[in-house]
């Protein structure tokens, strides 16, 4: 399995047959990266539906507040620092 990052739907079609597993970022703001802004939802669903039949996670910001806003049948999974750090 080949994965990568992308950040638009441009990307994810330029990037669409040659990688497995894509990594959605930033779906939220982050604290790590508080410069890059986080991407549209409707941009976000909409490349969890492009990519149906790829593997397909959500980066960035992801906490136990805002997880819900993030299923979608099309998404596999996500990684949030927030979300797994005990405070």
């Amino acid at each position: 399995m080949i994965a990568t990052k992308i950040h638009s739907i441009i990307e994810a079609n330029a990037q669409k047959h040659k990688f497995n597993v894509f990594f959605i970022s930033n779906v939220f703001p982050t604290n790590s990266h508080p410069d890059r802004s986080k991407i549209n939802f409707f941009v976000f669903f909409s490349i969890c539906n492009f990519l149906k039949n790829k593997k397909v996670f959500a980066l960035g910001g992801v906490t136990k507040k805002n997880y819900n806003r993030l299923k979608n049948k099309n998404l596999n999974g996500f990684g949030g620092i927030s979300y797994f750090i005990k405070k």
